[in-house]
């Protein structure tokens, strides 16, 4: 296939390309010395081969050597290929990734290893081994790789005399070896898209693109690289090789791992962009930073720096512990089981060179602080162990602690510390110090290693400010310099502030230059408060505080409960789950491998509902061993029997978590646990009783008013609630959206009382329609994934439909009434200000004047007014003998001394006597009777207005 041939193919696999040449976005091409053809460009890349003569060669390359490895990349598969062989009883294929080819048996010419696609699209491997030169073939027989435009991520481990090949990290084949070991020390070149011999010379072109090869000494397991296969890793513990081709133009491709294997791009093969479905991992935005160790297999590499090493010492830093972690031990007489924290060591070989210095951790069954070293050769029992516990226990809650211990060589004395304050000793004596003359001790921050590489226990949560020192901290020097970062000082011989916040290395400060490797896939996060007085989560948002979260979340075979996850990465505040946590059955393995790795990041801020799916394995078993911890009766999620409780959001407002499950056990927790006089409603009515005077929102999983379906098994709860005036509901269990006005008891609009309902069933699982919209409803959305956000304030709160990246539907507003509890408080506040005001001198004469104006406003008798002289009509009487008659005497004559000019009635100024009449409230009525005017003038003095009573006052 030519140049032109390949550019063409190219071009018509990428429409999206095709359309920006057509719109005169043209990427520049350029014609380099070799006459391989590049596009230029910025971002991710990877690189597309022609399946003729197109590959990637990194030479003999002996830092490739493995006999233990995972290869993994992603391709895309295209038409055509050139196939390369391994050899008698191996196999055939187009190569991906391959050290070595068919040459010779017996000797280092043999092939290390081969991963490729047969011509059937079935992923293949191979390697020799070192003791025959005989080939240890695999093939899968399913999942076969059609010729498309799709990304797929291959892998393949080879480890204990076992083959696993992977495709989008399901195992689609194992195969034992009994025990052969690949030939580690071959000298065949290390090659991308084609299989090389000894000398270089190539066989096999693979027909399509490749990005993001892995080559690595260890096998990696399923869940290892389900986690990273979409993630960028840069570098990483057993990392030997590993080419990001984000490069976009050039010959050459640059390895991050550290092994410095730089790839020389042979025969053209085409560079362009987008690659494949990677991404750099994010880290939210930090201000002064740590770093979040998820558990698993996250940690800091410090390497064997002997500048570490100390007979006499302190080990302090900060932790939020977020989950139990892995333990470890540290050897015969000392501990059975820690979390490492810091630590230069762990348990090996009774020798100077693998006796560990110091290992300082949280105990795995008890949850105190622990620590423990191996005496050195100069002791009385060299390589004994002498462990150390404290007293208090650091249950996984997300609370920031300050964690210290100090060992004193001279008097042999064992000091432990938690948040300054002395938490444990232990004396062993002079003359036992800690070996601190071995140079092949691995130092690290959240593991521990042995001298061969090979760590064991994970730490789960946040650290921040590690330092060791090689001198004793005195109690009050540990109390007065927790508060603060120490960048250097005296007898720092470590300190990593990580506060890089992106990256994969952690700084040492204190001049002896003893850089940590994040590994592992640690990520950035928000560091310690540096402040010993009430530790907090990092979580807690600043101001008002905030609610966030959805129901019905994970499924393994999506990936939108990430999507809602990565929502979560960026709100602070406490998260809520609305039920149907997992699916389909609320597994132990649900959990483990669905909600664990996205939403479950964020356990320790988690307050959770259950759901009828948690249900589903009995008695949500499950459900509550991943919130409360395993066997724990209580916790988070409340009591297993129960599942219901209640918890302040700061100073104005109260959650009410209610269990709406009110079904036979194990399906629930009973069938009468919703009814009037149940312990539920009882301990409802008690805990709004005494929680009268805050805001109240309440959650459960099924609602009781919605489109899609009224539950009415929860009303006995429902009308508790609008009896005390709760504010918020908040519901899942339809996969959608809905916002409804607020409701009385019986779901009529009641704008003054009534609660607002929230459904939101939009966490992750696979969305639905809702029915025909109740009167009430006002907000409906059936296709967008995302959560929902509560800012409370103290009268008022503000809501908030955040949506998924890609996906711009949002319901957003701030609640247009004054809260029920915050009218209430208004009330008591202005019966206390009127209290006041009758208690003070000015106002004690208000009762008399309350007299004297009701006295005022008191009905008059009647008096009798002159009755009008009536004549017959047909006796009229001169005009002026009427008007005698209509007056009693005639007006007195006055002289007039000029012509006064008669303003018309209607708009005559109103008379001294008039204005009078009107002050002491006097009017003629149409009987003629005089009657004073309603003293309601009065009353304003002396009423007080209030709002509309919702609720028990």
């Amino acid at each position: 296939m030519n140049k032109l041939t390949h550019a063409t193919k190219l071009m018509s696999g990428r429409p999206l390309l095709f359309a920006a040449v057509a719109l005169g976005l043209v990427a520049v091409v350029a014609l380099v010395s070799d006459g391989t053809r590049t596009a230029s460009g910025v971002g991710p890349a990877a690189l597309d081969f022609d399946g003729t003569n197109d590959y990637v060669t990194f030479g003999a390359a002996p830092a490739l050597g493995a006999s233990t490895f995972t290869l993994e990349a992603w391709v895309r598969r295209d038409t055509g290929g050139t196939t390369a062989g391994t050899g008698t009883g191996g196999v055939t294929g187009y190569p991906i990734i391959a050290k070595g080819r068919n040459e010779s048996d017996g000797s280092n010419v043999d092939a290390n290893y081969f991963l490729g696609i047969t011509t059937t699209g079935f992923l293949t491997a191979d390697f020799e081994d070192a003791a025959t030169g005989a080939n240890h073939p695999v093939t899968a027989i399913t999942n076969a790789i059609p010729v498309d435009t799709t990304w797929r991520h291959v892998a393949a481990t080879y480890g204990a005399g076992t083959w696993n090949i992977y495709l989008d990290g399901v195992l689609v084949i194992t195969e034992s070896e009994a025990g052969a070991v690949p030939r580690s020390d071959s000298i065949q070149h290390a090659a991308i898209g084609a299989a090389l011999n000894s000398t270089g010379v190539a066989n096999g072109s693979f027909p399509g693109a490749i990005d993001e090869a892995r080559i690595w000494n260890v096998v990696r397991t399923q869940p290892q690289l389900l986690a990273s296969k979409s993630t960028e890793i840069l570098s990483a513990t057993g990392l030997i090789g590993r080419w990001g081709m984000n490069e976009g133009a050039g010959v050459t491709i640059a390895d991050s791992s550290g092994s410095g294997v730089t790839g020389t791009l042979t025969n053209g093969p085409l560079w362009f962009s987008p690659g494949g479905p990677v991404t750099v991992p994010s880290s939210p935005t930090c201000t002064a930073c740590g770093i979040d160790f998820d558990g698993v297999n996250d940690h800091v590499r410090l390497g064997t720096s002997t500048a570490l090493n100390a007979t006499s010492f302190t080990l302090e830093t900060w932790v939020k512990r977020e989950g139990f972690g892995v333990g470890t031990d540290t050897g015969t007489g000392g501990i059975a089981s820690a979390v490492p924290l810091i630590t230069k060591g762990r348990a090996q070989a009774e020798s100077v060179a693998a006796d560990i210095n110091y290992f300082f951790g949280i105990d795995a069954t008890t949850g105190t602080l622990v620590a423990d070293f191996e005496e050195g050769a100069g002791g009385v029992q060299p390589s004994q162990n002498h462990p150390v516990s404290g007293a208090t226990a650091l249950p996984p809650d997300g609370i920031w602690h300050h964690a210290a211990v100090t060992f004193d060589s001279a008097t042999g004395t064992w000091s432990v510390y938690l948040d300054g304050v002395l938490d444990g000793t232990a004396t062993i004596g002079a003359g036992r110090p800690p070996n601190a003359a071995s140079t092949a001790t691995i130092a690290a921050l959240g593991t521990a290693f042995r001298t061969d590489n090979t760590n064991a226990g994970y730490f789960n949560g946040v650290m921040d400010e590690a330092r060791i020192w090689n001198i004793v901290r005195t109690q009050p020097q540990i109390a007065a310099g927790m508060t603060a970062e120490i960048p250097s000082a005296a007898g720092l011989i470590g300190r990593w502030g990580m506060n890089e916040g992106t990256l994969a290395v952690a700084a040492d400060t204190s001049g002896n230059a003893v850089d940590g490797l994040v590994t592992g896939g640690a990520r950035w996060v928000q560091g310690s408060p540096f402040s010993n007085a009430a530790p907090t989560p990092t979580a807690t948002p600043a101001g008002d505080p905030v609610l966030v979260g959805a129901g019905d979340i994970s499924r393994c075979d999506t990936d939108n409960d990430e999507r809602t996850a990565q929502l979560l990465d960026h709100i602070p505040g406490a998260v809520f789950t609305l039920g149907d946590s997992v699916y389909d059955a609320g597994t132990g393995t649900e959990f483990a491998t669905c909600y664990d790795p996205t939403w479950g990041r964020h356990r320790p801020r988690t307050r959770p509902v259950a759901g009828n799916h948690d249900y589903d394995t009995a008695n949500a078993t499950p459900y509550f061993d991943f919130f409360n911890g395993v066997g724990n009766f209580t916790g988070p999620a409340g009591d297993r029997d129960k599942g219901y409780y209640s918890y302040d959001v700061g100073p104005y407002w109260h959650v009410v978590v209610l269990n709406g499950e009110c079904l036979a056990p194990p399906n629930g927790i009973g069938t009468t646990a919703c009814d009037v006089g149940s312990a539920q409603e009882l301990w409802l009515r008690a805990d709004l009783a005494a929680n009268a005077g805050k805001n109240i929102v309440s959650m459960w999983h099924k609602p009781r008013f919605s489109s899609s379906g009224n539950v009415a098994v929860t009303d006995p709860l429902w009308d508790a609630l609008i009896e005390y005036g709760a504010e918020i509901n908040l519901t899942g269990h339809f996969h959608n959206y809905e916002r409804l006005a607020a409701m009385d008891e019986n779901g009529a609009a009641d704008p003054a009382c009534g609660m607002t309902s929230f459904i939101v069933g939009t966490g992750g699982t696979t969305l639905s329609a809702a029915g025909t919209p109740l009167a009430t409803s006002i907000v409906i959305n059936t296709t967008t994934w995302g959560v929902l956000k509560l800012t409370l304030h103290e009268n008022s709160y503000d809501y908030e439909f955040i949506p998924v990246t890609g996906q711009t539907f949002t319901d957003s507003a701030r609640s247009r009434r004054m809260t029920v509890a915050s009218r209430r408080r208004l009330r008591r506040r202005r019966r206390t200000r009127r209290q006041r005001r009758l208690r003070t001198r000015r106002h004690r004469r208000t009762p008399r004047r309350i007299r004297r104006c009701r006295r005022r406003t008191r009905q008059r008798t009647p008096r009798p007014t002159r009755r009008r002289t009536r004549l017959p009509p047909r006796r009229r009487l001169p005009l002026r003998r009427r008007r005698h008659l209509r007056r009693r005497t005639p007006p007195p004559r006055r002289r007039r001394t000029h012509r006064r000019r008669r303003t018309p009635r209607r708009t005559r100024q109103p008379t001294r006597r008039r204005r009078q009449r009107r002050r002491r409230g006097r009017t003629r009525t149409a009987t003629g009777t005089r009657t004073r005017r309603s003293w309601r003038w009065c009353r304003r003095r002396i009423r007080t207005r209030t709002a509309r009573s919702c609720g028990p006052t």
